[in-house]
């Protein structure tokens, strides 16, 4: 599997496997406020706005057939979004893009300690494996549920 960041030209793929997910996981705990919020998000020219000028990136996860089976995307040290392909559950694909994404953020912004994320519920689980703790009760904004976790990011080992 190789784990990359994503070009501009890969984001009009990127976010139609996004919605595509979204919709087949995650919208049924979506009001239908929240769905329509969700996917009004995934425009094409929001994102690339969002990579040029907000420092936003997308990373994917690819099979050795070049198949997209996983993105994630993260503005510094908050993951937005982070999608495996149905049928992919389990296979570590969620877990190698939260580590590429670690080690990225921790060359880049050494002196952040920590990574968040507002995880949709049926993600807990999924975050606290990989290391996050819950930081507050689930809320709801513009009809989408999610937790507040966080993780620390261990300091590299100096020798």
């Amino acid at each position: 599997m190789i784990v990359r960041e994503l070009s501009l030209k890969e984001l009009e793929e990127a976010l139609l496997f996004i919605q595509e997910t979204f919709l087949a996981t995650e919208a049924k705990d979506c009001d239908p406020r929240g769905i329509g919020s969700f996917l009004g998000t995934l425009s094409l020219q929001n994102s690339v706005v969002m990579v040029q000028e907000e420092g936003f990136t997308f990373h994917g996860a690819f099979q050795e057939d070049h198949t997209l089976v996983g993105v994630l995307g993260a503005r510094e040290e908050y993951i937005a979004l982070l999608f495996v392909r149905v049928g992919w559950f389990g296979q570590g694909i969620g877990g190698r893009l939260l580590s590429f994404y670690e080690s990225k953020l921790r060359m880049i912004r050494p002196h952040d300690e920590r990574m968040k994320v507002n995880a949709a519920p049926s993600s807990v689980t999924f975050y606290q494996r990989m290391g996050f703790v819950i930081e507050g009760p689930q809320r709801m904004i513009f009809g989408i549920p999610f937790v507040p976790m966080g993780k620390n990011i261990p300091k590299e080992e100096s020798y």
